[in-house]
This record gives C-alpha cells, sequence and structure tokens, in this order.
C-alpha cells in the first residue's frame, strides 16, 4: 500500500529500519555476481605479426587476481584514426579492473606500423583490417590461453575504432570474402559498442554519390602523414577521381573491393550492439547508425544513445560519464552475464542539444534526456514554416511574399580540391577563393518552448544555372541576446542535374533540441555544406569548385517551406550533477525537474527504484523504463520527509522543480548499497493520464 502518512518524530528510526532491509535483500543478489578485481596487470610494447607480414604493436592489460576457471572475457579496444593504441590506456585499465582481458592496438597504417612497415599503408576500412581485427583476437586467445575465456569477446572503439566494432557485429562467426590471407570464419562475438561511427563508410566518404567528405581530401594530401599512411597504389586511384571530380566513380569503385561494405551481413547478425553517436557531429550525422541499428533481425539487442563529445562536438562530463556506463553495463551484459536476461532498457535514449549557445559548449551543463521504444519517436507533428521572399519564416496563417532569390557560388582563380585540403581549417583563406553566399530566414520569437526531434526538410523550387551545385542548410535557434545555437544541419550535392525549374526537398540530419520560449528559428541555406559542431563553423562536404548560381522561388501557392517534427510539449525529465554518492558521506543530491513553460502549477512526483529497469506501459499514455520495488513503496511512504525535499510538488510558473534527496540526514546507509544504482523517475500529472521521463541513475560508491 502506498501512504505518506507517517510522523515525522518517528521517520528516523523507521527510515534506518526500512532502508537497510529492504536494500540489504536487494543488494545480495546483485553483489553476488560482483567480480571484485585488484591490481591491473599491463603487458605492454606487444609485437605482432600479421598473416601477411604486416606488422603492429598491441598492449594488453588485465585483472591482477586468479582469472574464473573459464577466464576472463576478452574485449577489443580498437583506436581512432591516427591515434596510438597508447592514448586508450586508460580506458583499457579501467575495463580491466572491471574484470576482462583488454587489448588495444595500433591500426594498419597508423602509429607504430608506420615505422615498422617501410613502404606499405592502409587502404582505409577494408577486409585487410577485418582480418587484422580477427589476427588480434585469436593471437590473445592462444597467448594467454588459461586467462582469456575465447566464448566471451567483445569489440569497442571510437570512431574507427567504431567501425572495426561494426565489422565484427556483422562478420561474427562468418566466412570472409574471397581473399588470400584467410579461410578461417571470423571469431564469434558477444557484444560490440560501436561509437561516434556508422558502417556504411563508403557513404560516409562519398555521401550521395555526389561529392566527397571534406576529410578525405585533407588525408590524401597531407604529405607527411600525420593522420594515416595509405597504401601507395590506393592513394593514387582515389586522388584520380578527385581529380577528375567522379564522387559516383570512387563510390563504384569502393563497393567492388569485396569486404568493404558488409552492411549487408548486419541483416543475419545475432551480435548486441550497443551504438553512440553524437549530435552535429563534424564527421556525420546519427541518421546512418539508425538504419544501421533497423537493419539487424528483430531478435538482435540493440541500443542507440546520441549526445555529445568527439568529432569536434563539445565534451561535457555527465554525458561521457554516462557514455562510459552504459558501454560497461552492455559488456556486463552481454560478456559477463552478471544480469538475467537481455537488457531491459530503453532501446533508444537521447540527450536533448541546449537551445543556447553557452549550456551547449559547458563542459558541466546538463543535458535534457530521452527515453524512447524507437528514433524518431512517435510522438511528433509536422511543423511546417513557409518561406517568403522578404526572408522569414511564416505560419500558415500569415501572408507571404512572393518572388525570387539567387545563390551564386564564385570561385576565384584554379583553387581545386589540394588546395582546400590545405587550407579548409582556415574559413576565412577558403572565403577568399570561395566566397560564401547564403539567405537566412527568420521566425517570429516563440511562444512556448519547443522541442525538435527527428528528420527536418525543407523544400525548395530552385532553378540552378550549372548541372553541378551544392545546397547548404543549417537551422539555428536565435535567443533575444543575438547569440546562435546550431539544433539541425544537411544539404546536398547535385550532379547533372536538369537546369529546368524543379522542387528539391533537402533533409537535415536528424536531431533532438529543446529551444525556449522568446527564441526564434533561422533557418540558413547557403552554397556550401557547413557544419557546426562547436563554436566554430567547419565544411561537412568538399565546396564545388565550379561556378554556379541557383534560384530560389517563392509562389504565391506555398510551396517553398520548412518542415520539423516537434513535440507539443517538451517532455518532463530530471537532471542531477550527483552520479555517484559515497556510501560513507553522501552529499545532498540536488536535481532539476523541468518540462515547458506552458506547464507551470502541474503536479509532480519523484519515484525511486534499486532493480534493474523494464518497460511499463502507461494506458493512454507514452510507456517508460522503470521498475517498482520495495525501496520504491519504501521512498514514496516518505515523500514528504526533510529526506526527500520537494519529490512531490507542483511545478513553478516556468514548468521547474528544484527536488534534493538528503541522504546525508540519515546517520549510516547500509554497506550492501555499494556497487548499486539507484534510478530516479520524474513523473508528472498534467490530467488524467501521467507522463513520466527519463531516469536518472546515482551510483552507490
Amino acid at each position: 500500500m502506498w501512504r505518506r502518512t507517517i510522523a515525522h518524530g518517528m521517520l528516523r528510526s523507521s527510515t534506518l529500519v526500512v532502508l537497510a532491509s529492504t536494500c540489504t535483500v536487494l543488494a545480495r543478489s546483485v553483489l553476488a555476481q560482483h567480480v571484485q578485481a585488484g591490481h591491473v596487470v599491463v603487458e605492454a610494447d606487444q609485437a605482432i605479426v600479421y598473416s601477411d607480414n604486416f606488422r603492429t604493436t598491441a598492449r594488453v592489460s588485465y585483472p591482477g587476481d586468479p582469472p574464473p576457471l573459464s577466464g576472463w572475457p576478452l574485449i577489443v579496444l580498437v583506436p581512432g584514426l591516427g591515434s596510438s593504441h597508447v592514448s586508450f590506456a586508460p580506458e583499457a585499465d579501467a575495463m580491466a579492473d572491471e574484470g576482462y582481458l583488454v587489448v588495444t592496438y595500433d591500426v594498419r597504417g597508423q602509429a607504430s606500423t608506420k615505422a615498422l612497415n617501410p613502404g606499405r599503408g592502409s587502404r582505409l576500412w577494408t577486409l585487410d583490417e577485418w582480418i587484422d581485427l580477427a589476427e588480434i583476437i585469436e593471437w590473445a586467445s592462444e597467448r594467454w590461453p588459461d586467462t582469456v575465456d575465447k566464448s566471451r569477446i567483445g569489440v569497442v572503439g571510437d570512431s574507427q575504432g567504431g567501425i572495426h566494432a561494426w565489422a565484427a557485429a556483422a562478420y561474427s562467426g562468418k566466412l570472409l570474402p574471397n581473399n588470400p590471407r584467410r579461410t578461417r570464419a571470423f571469431p564469434t562475438i558477444s557484444a560490440v559498442v560501436p561509437r561516434i561511427m556508422a558502417p556504411q563508410t563508403i557513404d560516409v566518404l562519398v555521401p550521395d554519390g555526389t561529392s566527397f567528405h571534406e576529410l578525405l581530401g585533407s588525408w590524401l594530401a597531407d604529405p607527411k602523414e600525420e593522420i594515416i599512411r595509405f597504401d601507395a597504389t590506393w592513394r593514387q586511384t582515389v586522388e584520380g577521381y578527385f581529380d577528375r571530380d567522379d564522387p559516383a566513380g570512387l563510390r563504384n569503385w569502393l563497393r567492388a573491393d569485396p569486404g568493404r561494405d558488409f552492411v549487408q551481413e548486419l541483416a543475419t547478425s545475432t551480435v548486441p550492439v550497443l551504438s553512440v553517436m553524437s549530435w552535429l557531429d563534424e564527421f556525420l550525422t546519427p541518421d546512418r547508425a539508425i538504419a544501421a541499428l533497423g537493419t539487424l533481425p528483430p531478435t538482435t539487442p540493440r541500443r542507440l544513445l546520441v549526445s555529445t563529445g568527439f568529432h569536434s562536438t563539445p565534451l561535457n562530463t555527465y554525458q561521457f560519464i554516462l557514455r562510459q556506463r552504459m558501454a560497461m553495463r552492455w559488456f556486463e551484459t552481454y560478456l559477463q552475464r552478471r544480469h538475467v536476461g537481455p537488457d531491459g532498457g530503453p532501446p533508444v535514449i537521447t540527450a536533448a542539444i541546449p537551445g543556447d549557445p553557452v549550456q551547449y559548449s559547458l563542459v558541466q551543463s546538463i543535458w535534457r534526456l530521452r527515453e524512447d521504444s524507437e528514433y524518431p519517436a512517435k510522438d511528433t507533428e509536422v511543423l511546417r514554416l513557409d518561406l517568403d521572399a522578404a526572408l522569414k519564416l511564416r505560419t500558415a496563417n500569415e501572408d507571404v511574399f512572393v518572388g525570387r532569390r539567387r545563390i551564386t557560388n564564385v570561385v576565384n582563380g584554379s583553387y581545386d580540391w589540394r588546395d582546400f585540403a590545405r587550407d579548409r581549417t582556415k574559413l576565412a583563406t577558403v572565403a577568399t577563393a570561395l566566397p560564401v553566399d547564403k539567405l537566412e530566414f527568420v521566425g517570429a520569437p516563440l511562444a512556448v518552448d519547443l522541442e525538435l526531434a527527428g528528420d527536418g526538410t525543407v523544400t525548395l523550387p530552385l532553378t540552378p544555372t550549372h548541372a553541378d551545385f551544392q545546397v547548404g542548410i543549417r537551422l539555428f535557434a536565435q535567443l533575444p541576446n543575438g547569440s546562435r545555437q546550431l539544433i539541425a544541419t544537411g544539404g546536398r550535392a547535385f550532379q547533372n542535374a536538369s537546369l529546368a525549374t524543379a522542387d528539391y526537398r533537402i533533409a537535415f540530419g536528424c536531431s533532438t533540441a529543446v529551444v525556449a520560449a522568446g527564441a526564434q528559428l533561422v533557418l540558413e541555406i547557403s552554397n556550401q555544406v557547413f557544419q557546426r559542431p562547436g563554436d566554430t563553423d567547419r565544411f561537412r562536404l568538399q565546396p564545388s569548385f565550379s561556378a554556379f548560381a541557383f534560384d530560389i522561388d517563392f509562389p504565391v501557392f506555398r510551396k517553398t517551406c520548412l518542415e520539423l517534427p516537434i513535440r507539443a510539449m517538451p517532455r518532463v525529465d530530471l537532471g542531477t550533477g550527483i552520479f555517484d554518492m559515497e556510501i560513507d558521506k553522501p552529499l545532498p543530491a540536488e536535481m532539476f525537474l523541468q518540462t515547458s513553460n506552458a506547464r507551470g502549477g502541474l503536479p509532480y512526483l519523484i519515484l525511486l527504484s534499486l532493480s534493474e529497469p523494464s518497460y511499463s506501459p502507461i494506458p493512454g499514455g507514452r510507456g517508460f523504463w522503470f521498475t517498482r520495488d520495495a525501496f520504491t513503496d519504501f521512498a514514496f511512504q516518505f515523500v514528504t520527509s526533510p529526506i526527500f525535499a520537494g519529490f512531490v510538488g507542483v511545478t513553478d510558473a516556468f514548468g521547474v522543480a528544484r527536488p534534493v534527496l538528503h541522504l546525508e540526514q540519515v546517520p549510516k546507509l547500509p554497506n550492501e548499497l555499494r556497487g548499486l544504482d539507484m534510478r530516479v523517475l520524474p513523473v508528472l500529472i498534467p490530467g488524467p493520464v501521467v507522463e513520466a521521463g527519463a531516469t536518472v541513475s546515482i551510483r552507490f560508491q
């Protein structure tokens, strides 16, 4: 029975007794499975020779305690492009301390391999590297036969390492395409965590087959090979496609390379995949990773986390902690099998881009979390805004100004892709040769908070003057002080297009962002495709080196428009800067509940649980991931006590509340809590159907 009628005079003794008894029972079953690791043993500078006599260097770390009878699970941590395995040593050792043997190594054509293999290099993310990964796994299993459990293998990595993790999931237990190095099947993989990269690498490098990714040319043109040394023949071939401005030819050539494009293999993969992506990523949007997850068989476990960090996006303390903990939990579930059954948490966790550039860049800002069964989520509606010749974003009941506007691409001099590769980070230098031409369409101040959630589009009736041209689009939130935060970006190049007027529907990459009331939406359309992962602009595509122009029509019958998937009201969510709670010296956990400025004065409730999450449907509403347990009922009894200050109440005029958990008021927390996660769920009660937000986890240390 849920009650809150306990007298405050009985609070302290009752709290201790019930807290201790409730938590002890819940803790014992979890702690009995927890591996108590001692110091970490490191074996550095391991020399490895692949089956094609290519040499690399690896580093191995594992717990100092004796391994279990079956051995430690094996994790291969693959570095990002151009990185040495040494730079991933801290993460490798942290994983080893949790009960794994962890191998990290230098990828072909990078770091130590350049000196070890004179005259040999990389063909960039192809079958050779997947075979290298298989041989690394087998080398570790043979080198430490009594320490490694060959039946429990995971792969994790950032960017380039993420591609390797996707490839491991795709080829797990399968024969590789015909090659001179390997006839055996790829090792069977138990779980992967690809971070900030999608598996469709050809589409990433040659978007739509009509342009080149702006980074590829810089890698090719780097005379010092600081990032990567390419195979000389491969480099020469790719440079030829750049010289001929033939992205379609490059895409076809890459696709003909056996084993490079492995996305179709994911359709039969049973490997659990946790994909971690970043909004506004310099390299790519999350869309392709989302599509890749969708190709997995329905029974294959998967999860998507999209927030920030890496590829030039801001590092955020709390999002980094969330990312690392989710990865470790994924491996705990599918490698160490500490939890019964599959991970029952939400399939999709997203952190909404703050509409304020200060909060976006601040390392300790708290981003608003969302949990969904899929992405884009279903609880959105389309907001349509019409563009007019007066450079305004108009609603349906407003008059529009008809007319025509032109955007022009001018090329000063004989500027080419090699010049751009040299100058690409110097925007002013590039602009001298390739001036930016853009139009900005400004909307009225928002009356209520707005939440973008999904893929927006811009429809433009265009008349190009050249068959090859580019269109860049970006959407900003502009605050009353004039500062702007990018919330969505897109654009593409067109080749061999008709010169007749036609409607072009251009997509943004998917995005979740919350924009406060009073801000204005600003749509930018330009002759180049830009990104802004941090606080400065970066190119997304290599710009066009041909002169062109295109006219945009603004007809009376309203065909020129911006369409955005939005939620009618931003969801309720709970933020806190406390991710860990010391058992011996707990600190007050200040929390920040928020929803929308249109939801002031609504009742809310904060619930707690010590159990693993599971899906809880709400009749007539959106379900949530939370498991009610004895601790939930216990805490609810004392929800009006000083320990749970503000855990029940009404939101203020801005739709905000500030609850605080005061566990420091409990004389002694039971030691059995150590290592457990306490899940905190915000619940809003706007009417007959309650709304629940994303849970926040606080780990007892």
